[in-house]
């Protein structure tokens, strides 16, 4: 702004007071440089914590540990309309609290049988919940990969852990947090209509991104759709 220092430091209360990051300010006229000195003391923590998460993930690699270092938390899922508790979303994690981003935990650096043993265990921890609230039937979802969700052995996996623990299929939520390609959508399509023909849900994670947003409407049985939030900022 070009107003005076009091006034900013006003505007930025205001802000804070209204709950949000203010990364700093500018008084005009200003630099580009100044702007760009300015994001950088603000984005420089993430591009340290992104370098930490990658130099873990390698490590834990090396070791053949990440699958055992990997744990699940569990999010609460409350009804806008009733402010009732009404599920719970699984969010891998490591287990020794470090700060790893679940994009790197299933990203480029895992190969697809460590992705698979991840994924077995959020999907143990994940139906162990479920069954605690035999009494008061509360949906648990964990998030997949289309690569992960169209393996061969992903949906005897699920099986196996479901039938196991003697919960309604209906109780599980598999939720698509990679959007695929159109070329992909078809093998997509058919594991998601395998998983809904069996009674399991199935949720669109952040939709609107990417190039296959209609035929994700079209093409894909969804149970649950959750847009992505750039669409209400």
């Amino acid at each position: 702004s070009g107003q005076q220092p009091r006034i900013i430091n006003a505007a930025v209360l205001t802000a804070q007071t209204a709950g949000l990051t203010v990364v700093g300010t500018l008084q005009k006229p200003y630099t580009a440089r100044s702007l760009v000195e300015l994001l950088e003391t603000r984005f420089s923590p993430f591009e340290d914590s992104q370098r930490h998460g990658e130099e873990w993930v390698r490590k834990r690699l090396a070791e053949g540990s990440l699958a055992d270092r990997t744990t699940a938390h569990f999010q609460p899922k409350h009804s806008l309309a009733t402010a009732s508790l009404v599920g719970f979303e699984a969010l891998a994690r490591p287990l020794d609290g470090s700060l790893v981003s679940p994009d790197l935990l299933f990203g480029e650096l895992v190969p697809l049988d460590t992705s698979m043993a991840i994924t077995r265990r959020v999907i143990q921890q994940s139906v162990a919940a479920a069954s605690r609230f035999a009494h008061q039937p509360m949906s648990v979802s964990f998030n997949c990969r289309a690569e992960v969700l169209c393996h061969p052995r992903f949906l005897p996996l699920l099986e196996e852990e479901v039938l196991a623990a003697r919960i309604d299929r209906s109780f599980v939520t598999v939720e698509l947090t990679e959007h695929p390609t159109l070329e992909g959508l078809q093998s997509l399509s058919r594991a998601a209509s395998q998983l809904t023909m069996l009674g399991y849900r199935f949720a669109v994670d952040d939709f609107g991104k990417g190039s296959a947003g209609f035929e994700i409407l079209t093409q894909l049985p969804f149970t649950e759709l959750k847009i992505d939030k750039e669409f209400f900022w």
